[in-house]
């Protein structure tokens, strides 16, 4: 007969710790309210509702507000707006009415800003990556040179992801070829919540030897979230036999629910 044993653990934050923990509590109970309060007042005027994604877009402009909040862990401030969004799907069913936050012993928030590893496999830490926020200003800041599609597809992708709120990382996976290891790079790892996406951005994969560059790094993935290929073709989304799904660009950009299709 197996017995099992539980243990329990608690952590002691250290002085600077506990002031920037207590600092993200209080940020993010500022968020909810704030977007609370935006949607009350919203409805009053027009009638119709918001939902996180459109509160989320509003963040950038109150780090400017509000420059305290520059101190505080994006993910956390931007997951306010989905505890919220939750809230009133909750109202929706006959709970109760969303209510404003109140400073007291039981604050908290949630974070998705997870830099360690994922079944062993590390973050990339370099080479560096770096997106542009407007594809149209970048065009200009370089005289429009340097249009290399599937650079400007892979950044359209990076921007899309935080729009709807995902803490977006570049992977690497390590594999083992003979007596030395081989590094493949994952374009992006999505956290937001308990959900992990692992995805690639190819141009086409048509090619067998495309195909296989881009789907062998998330099959040395050992864990079962969900793999996904974006294409720059209008395609009918598929899933080949290891189940990585592979969308095109135009549906997985209009379509918001696409990376649970």
């Amino acid at each position: 007969m197996k017995i099992l044993k539980g243990y329990m653990f608690r952590l002691y934050p250290d002085k600077n710790q506990e002031l920037l923990i207590n600092k993200t509590i209080g940020s993010s109970r500022f968020i909810y309210n704030y977007f609370l309060a935006d949607r009350i007042n919203y409805y009053k005027n027009t009638k119709k509702g918001k939902t996180a994604y459109d509160q989320i877009k509003m963040i950038p402009t109150l780090l400017k507000e509000y420059p305290f909040l520059k101190e505080i862990d994006s993910c956390a401030l931007r997951n306010s707006a989905f505890i919220l969004d939750n809230a009133y799907q909750n109202f929706f069913n006959k709970s109760g009415f969303p209510k404003f936050k109140r400073k007291g012993i039981n604050g908290s928030y949630k974070t998705t800003n997870n830099k360690s590893t994922y079944k062993g496999k590390k973050y990339i830490g370099t080479p560096q990556k770096y997106y542009f926020a407007d594809i149209g200003l970048r065009n200009a800041r370089l005289n429009f040179r340097q249009q290399e599609e599937n650079h400007l597809m892979e950044n359209i992708i990076y921007n899309e992801l935080l729009i709807r709120g995902y803490n977006v990382d570049v992977g690497v996976v390590e594999i083992r070829e003979g007596d030395s290891k081989k590094k493949l790079e994952v374009d992006f790892v999505c956290n937001l919540g308990s959900k992990r996406y692992y995805i690639q951005s190819a141009l086409t994969i048509e090619e067998p030897e495309k195909a296989s560059q881009e789907t062998r790094p998330l099959n040395n993935i050992g864990d079962s979230f969900k793999k996904i290929i974006v294409v720059r073709d209008d395609i009918k989304l598929w899933r080949n036999d290891e189940g990585i799904l592979i969308i095109g660009i135009k549906e997985f950009l209009l379509n918001k629910n696409s990376l649970d299709l």
